[in-house]
C-alpha cells in the first residue's frame, strides 16, 4: 500500500485546514479514531511554512537549503504553544535518511520525491497504530491545497471554517498572532480570502467545507454523516469519540459573547456582520454558509 511510487494509495491521505483555532486539531482527533486512519500528532509544518516543501518545489529553495531546514528547524521546531516538530513522529536517523532520499530524487522526478517523503515521515506513526492512512492537521494545509493535490491527486482534503468571532477571541490569547480580537478577525477574513482563492484551483471532489458550529451544534448527526460519506468512511466508526470530545462545552461556542465586555463584543460584532457581507458579496466560497448565522448569538 505505501510502496514508493506514483500509485494511488489507498485509503488516500486527508488533510485538514483552517485558521488557527477553527477545530482542525479535533477534527484530527476524531477522524483519527477511525481503524484506517491514524493522526499525525504533531502539525508536521515541513510543508506549509516558508523555507519548507513548497519552497524547494517551486525553486525558492535549492535541495540543500531545504534539507539544511528540515535537519535544524523542522525536526527540533518547537512552537510557541509548545507544540513540538518531526522529532516527535520519526527518529532523528530515519528522518536524515528520508530527507536524503527526497534530495537523490528531486532532480529526476520532484512529485514523486514529495511522496515518497511524506510516506516515509508518516509511517512510523501509521506502522505503530497498525492503520494503513493518515490524517495531518497543519491548519495552513488549506493554503498550500494546490500543491498538495498535485503530490496527492486522490487525496481528501477538509476545509474547517469557524464563525470568525470566536476565532478572533481565541487568538487574540494565544501567544501567536493578532493581539486583540478586531486584529484577529481581521486575520480571519484574509485568510478566508486566500483560502477560496486556493480552492479553487482543486477538483470539488478534493475539498469538503465544514462549518464547525453546525459539526459541533447545528446539525450534528447530518454533518457528521456528511463528512463521513465525502471520506467514505463509517459513521459508526466515529461515534463513540463524537459524543464523548466533539460537544459544545469543549468547542467553546459563542465564547466572545463570554469572554468579551459588551462595548468590545458590540464592537467585535459590527465588525463581523460587515467583513461577513463582504465575503458574501465577493463571492468567498471559503466562509460559513449558515444563512441564519448573523442571528444564531445576536
Amino acid at each position: 500500500m505505501l510502496g514508493l511510487s506514483h500509485d494511488l494509495l489507498s485509503p488516500p491521505p486527508i488533510f485538514i485546514g483552517g485558521t488557527g483555532r477553527s477545530g482542525t486539531t479535533i477534527l484530527g482527533n476524531l477522524i483519527g479514531t477511525h481503524p484506517a486512519y491514524a493522526v499525525i500528532p504533531v502539525e508536521m509544518r515541513f510543508h506549509t511554512e516558508p523555507h519548507g516543501l513548497m519552497d524547494v518545489l517551486t525553486g525558492r529553495l535549492t535541495c540543500d537549503e531545504f534539507e539544511k531546514e528540515m535537519l535544524e528547524t523542522f525536526y527540533p521546531w518547537v512552537s510557541p504553544m509548545g507544540t513540538s516538530g518531526l522529532r516527535n513522529i520519526i527518529g532523528m536517523d530515519a528522518f536524515a535518511s528520508a530527507v536524503r532520499a527526497f534530495v537523490e530524487q528531486f532532480r529526476a522526478d520532484r512529485i514523486l520525491a514529495a511522496r515518497n517523503l511524506f510516506v516515509a515521515l508518516t509511517r512510523p506513526t501509521t506502522i505503530s497504530e497498525g492503520k494503513q492512512g493518515w490524517v495531518e492537521m497543519s491548519p495552513r494545509n488549506i493554503a498550500v491545497a494546490a500543491m498538495l493535490w498535485e503530490i496527492f491527486p486522490e487525496m481528501k482534503m477538509i476545509h474547517s471554517v469557524r464563525d470568525g468571532r470566536d476565532v478572533a477571541v481565541s487568538v487574540a490569547r494565544a501567544p501567536f498572532g493578532p493581539r486583540t480580537p478586531v486584529d484577529g478577525l481581521i486575520w480571519w477574513n484574509l485568510w478566508l480570502r486566500r483560502a477560496g482563492q486556493v480552492t479553487r484551483l482543486l477538483p470539488s471532489d478534493s475539498i469538503y467545507l465544514i462549518e464547525f458550529e453546525r459539526l459541533v451544534l447545528i446539525d450534528r448527526v447530518g454533518t457528521l454523516a456528511g463528512m463521513c460519506d465525502y471520506l467514505d468512511v463509517g459513521v459508526e466508526d466515529l461515534e463513540e469519540f463524537f459524543e464523548s470530545q466533539v460537544t459544545p462545552a469543549r468547542a467553546h461556542i459563542g465564547r466572545w459573547k463570554v469572554d468579551l465586555g459588551p462595548p468590545e463584543a458590540e464592537e467585535l460584532n459590527k465588525e463581523y456582520l460587515e467583513m461577513y457581507d463582504d465575503l458574501i458579496y465577493d463571492g468567498i466560497p471559503s466562509r460559513p454558509i449558515t444563512p441564519y448565522w448573523r442571528d444564531l448569538y445576536t
